[in-house]
């Protein structure tokens, strides 16, 4: 995918850190971008700067930590756009707890492997059907230096970004006859143009 113009784009995480930075890239490419993070006024500030740019912003306020509700959101998509014909999915979301391994609590374990493991999981699962059917599309995770060597007293982040790694290394094997792609993007404190660089996007 070579050019990006009046393409649709689903990014997670879209309202701050490298998000903010993928979302701008977009818009000064004229896409249309629908954001997805859990407070509207910092979704409605980042809509603003996309429109100024020069692409369409639609900021859809949602928890994707919350996974049993993410077929609610695939819902509230297809209302917005009349249709679920996405071409890019940026699997951008992440939360990190710092914390030594013995003194993580259950909660924030799944939490963490929810927000960035499973919800981008569930969210391909839930769109990949409809962009076989259109053949074509990426799906760009954005994983890190963290899923190929772990940090210390942050392992459970560790662990939920090799899971990425390794689950869209699977699926790009899977996909490997059709026309949709699969990119993984293991950054350190990259800007997010060159982030969209590395995607081939």
């Amino acid at each position: 995918m070579t050019s990006i113009k009046g393409k649709t784009v689903i990014l997670t995480g879209a309202s701050r850190g490298i998000g903010t930075f993928i979302a701008r890239e977009f818009a000064k490419n004229q896409a249309r971008i629908i954001c997805i993070s859990r407070t509207q006024k910092d979704l409605d500030k980042v809509c603003t700067e996309i429109n100024d740019l020069g692409g369409e912003g639609i900021g859809l306020a949602f928890d994707i930590g919350e996974v049993e509700n993410i077929t609610k959101l695939i819902d509230e998509i297809k209302l917005v756009i009349n249709s679920l014909n996405i071409d890019i999915l940026v699997n951008n979301a992440g939360i990190e707890i710092y914390n030594a391994f013995q003194n993580y609590s259950l909660k924030n374990i799944y939490s963490v492997m929810s927000v960035n493991l499973i919800a981008a999981i569930e969210l391909t699962r839930l769109i990949l059907p409809q962009m076989l059917e259109q053949d074509s599309g990426h799906i760009v995770n954005i994983a890190s230096l963290a899923g190929k060597k772990g940090h210390p007293y942050d392992s459970i982040y560790s662990a939920s970004k090799a899971g990425l790694l390794m689950w869209a290394n699977a699926l790009r094997q899977e996909l490997a006859d059709t026309k949709v792609e699969v990119s993984n993007i293991c950054h350190g404190y990259d800007s997010g143009k060159e982030l969209l660089a590395d995607t081939g996007i």
